[in-house]
């Protein structure tokens, strides 16, 4: 009988999150979720809640899988034969009646060290001690392991529906779903050569699609097409938004009322994103305005966008996902126009992902990616512009209320990794009624909370220029088709 580990190797994309790691760019995501005690849950509650994880203390993969290389350097998964639950479950006991002032820099230096290679990359963090009876859970994980739709179904899983359901196996523990595969041995030869051909077929449409591409960065670089994609690595580099990336980090965060959202986007015929981009970008501008240093053009946001299959298993580890770039909108102080204009764009990055296939998209991806990384790997930020200002994500969450042995969830906030010369990331999490904003950049940006001030402001703002009766101009911001 072979005990040997089982070894799997890293897709292209994984790989990507691993070997591009440093000390100053750790390739780690978070979560910071926000949960409300019981009505009877004594002081004890959080350490309680821990010695219950510590009973699982056998883990399933990928959580109980790391990362190895092979005689020709080539890393691959490899299962921990001696997995140690306690190097990755972790309490933390902050001064009673804390608030989110003494909870962000705890996360913030939770966030900021790479992980140990020498034993799976996840960590588990409970924090009690907040106000209003609440504590909160910090998790930590390798985005080799996954992306963030992936995490977040694995995150649902684990929590219950209902109040009074007990705990529920965490997500370390419990069987991830994976596609089905023909049992080992079973050989068709008909099966293999569709298969190879299908494989074929793939490999040109993703040829056609990157030319396909690369045609139109020529006819806008040209000035031959007007906002039709947006163009790398053109951003200004004079913002503190981009430069050189220092290991510290801070956190702050932003939440509107989904309910609001949704007046807006039914009176404008608006997307989530439409709103949520609109809000972003103002409130950016804001910032900028406060450091003094106020931009004149559009600011340039890299987006990852899912490439899973409909119908796909999303449970199912590794990273699906390309990035686009998109140009927010030109300088104005009408929030509608500013949606508007955001919208436009958006419709032409919409038509050029749903036109192209999953492969010319990752292919692009991977290019645009792999040369921000050698520009920062060889200190040239500084004199080649970036490839963006700043990297914004949209992962779609739960719309019912989690528990947690009968913990509410009440706020997640996501806190992801910094883009190749891009000092700030912001990812936008809905859940339950509320569009979460997780904002995590290095302490080269000054005061990160003003940004989380600005981006509810802006959304004030844009809720008063839609929503006002005698702004003709806001009824018809997105017309129907």
């Amino acid at each position: 009988f072979d005990r040997r580990p089982r070894m799997t190797k890293l897709t292209a994309a994984d790989a990507a999150f691993f070997l591009t790691e440093t000390v100053n760019t750790p390739r780690h995501v978070g979560g910071l979720q926000i949960f409300e005690l019981p009505p009877r849950a004594g002081k004890n509650y959080c350490r309680s809640l821990l010695k219950e994880l510590q009973r699982f203390d056998s883990a399933v993969p990928p959580f109980n899988q790391w990362v190895r290389f092979n005689r020709l350097g080539i890393p691959h998964w490899e299962t921990d034969q001696d997995f140690d639950i306690d190097r990755h479950l972790f309490l933390h006991d902050l001064p009673a009646g804390s608030t989110r002032n003494e909870l962000y820099p705890l996360v913030a230096g939770l966030h900021e060290p790479v992980m140990d290679r020498d034993r799976p990359l996840w960590e588990f963090h409970i924090i009690s001690g907040l106000t209003k009876r609440r504590f909160a859970i910090y998790t930590k994980m390798h985005h080799a392991y996954a992306d963030g739709i992936t995490m977040t179904s694995w995150m649902v899983a684990s929590l219950a529906n209902s109040s009074d359901a007990k705990l529920k196996t965490p997500i370390w523990s419990r069987p991830i779903e994976h596609r089905k595969t023909k049992q080992s041995g079973e050989f068709h030869l008909s099966d293999e050569f569709r298969n190879m051909l299908q494989q074929q077929l793939s490999s040109l449409k993703s040829v056609k699609g990157v030319a396909k591409i690369s045609s139109q960065l020529v006819l806008e670089k040209l000035n031959l097409t007007r906002n039709a994609i947006a163009l790398p690595f053109m951003a200004d580099r004079s913002t503190p938004l981009t430069g050189h990336i220092t290991p510290d980090r801070q956190v702050a965060t932003a939440s509107v009322p989904m309910e609001r959202v949704n007046r807006i986007r039914k009176a404008a015929r608006a997307s989530l994103n439409h709103v949520a981009l609109s809000c972003i970008d103002d409130a950016l501008h804001r910032y900028l305005d406060d450091l003094h240093c106020p931009m004149d053009g559009p600011i340039t946001i890299a987006m990852p966008v899912s490439l899973r299959k409909k119908g796909g298993v999303k449970a199912s580890s590794g990273n699906q996902v390309g990035l686009v770039l998109v140009d927010l909108a030109d300088q104005t102080d009408d929030p509608y126009e500013r949606l508007r204009d955001i919208g436009v764009k958006l419709r032409y990055v919409r038509y050029q992902v749903d036109e192209l296939p999953a492969g010319s998209i990752l292919a692009y991806s991977m290019v645009i990616g792999v040369s921000a990384e050698l520009l920062q790997a060889f200190n040239l930020g500084n004199m080649v512009p970036p490839l963006c200002h700043t990297l914004v994500s949209n992962v779609p969450g739960p719309r019912e209320t989690l528990y947690l042995k009968g913990a509410r969830l009440a706020e997640h906030y996501p806190i992801s990794t910094l883009a190749p010369n891009n000092r700030l990331n912001i990812t936008l999490y809905s859940y339950d009624r509320f569009l979460h904003f997780g904002l995590v950049g290095t302490q080269k940006l000054e005061d990160l909370k003003r940004l989380g001030d600005h981006i509810y402001q802006a959304f004030v703002d844009l809720e008063d220029a839609v929503l006002d009766p005698l702004n003709e101009n806001a009824k018809s911001a997105f017309p129907a088709p």
